[in-house]
């Protein structure tokens, strides 16, 4: 039946019968598709992403941001630094410090990705926290992942604040228009000057990098 295969046995095939196909698969790739393929039956099921949104734990999880940051970038002619080096403030987070923070959403199940990271400095002293590093990768945009990571972001500023009221900052850039959109729409506005530089960037097609405030309760 399988002449190519003269000593495979049958126990070396696995039979997946996923929206009634049946798949015969050797079992040196076996375990990798069956994973794949539960993964994908069971997100069908039950109709939801699995996507865990947490702090990283560092160093473990260092490759997997260092992978996800650097396929989350598309201009090739500035290639982006080793993920371990644009940490924002990098030994502090690899120290365990509690003012800084990465957050990621990664898959629950097999290949066990990171999609997307952000990076949160957070001051418990006089409750400001800065947002920065946040990457996702291009096949995962689209799917809430952006706002899941700022959402994480927020929580771990009200868990280390000293008392009530938090005001978080991150920069951007007025051409990232995906980006500005999203922090508008999770609360973030443009303080000041950066209200007029954001109107010029998006109306005269000119790249300025503005700064975007939100006051946590």
């Amino acid at each position: 039946f399988f002449p190519h295969f003269p000593k495979i046995c049958w126990l070396n095939f696995i039979q997946h019968r996923i929206m009634g196909l049946s798949i015969f698969v050797p079992s040196r790739h076996s375990l990798r598709i069956t994973l794949l393929l539960v993964s994908l039956a069971f997100t069908q099921t039950h109709g939801f992403s699995l996507i865990d949104v947490k702090a990283a734990k560092i160093p473990a999880d260092i490759d997997g941001i260092r992978e996800c940051r650097q396929t989350s970038v598309t201009n090739k002619a500035a290639p982006l630094l080793d993920s371990q080096k644009s940490f924002l403030n990098a030994n502090n987070a690899i120290n365990n410090s509690k003012e800084v923070v990465c957050i990621i959403a990664k898959e629950k199940l097999y290949p066990w990705r990171v999609l997307g990271t952000a990076d949160v400095r957070i001051n418990a002293e006089s409750n400001k926290a800065y947002i920065n590093n946040v990457y996702v990768r291009g096949e995962a945009r689209n799917k809430g992942i952006g706002r899941m990571l700022m959402i994480g972001a927020e929580e771990q500023v009200r868990r280390r604040r000293s008392s009530s009221g938090s005001e978080l900052s991150l920069e951007v850039e007025t051409q990232n228009g995906a980006a500005v959109s999203l922090y508008r729409r999770c609360g973030y506005d443009t303080p000041g000057i950066h209200s007029f530089a954001s109107f010029v960037g998006e109306n005269a097609g000119v790249n300025l990098s503005i700064i975007m405030t939100k006051n946590l309760e």
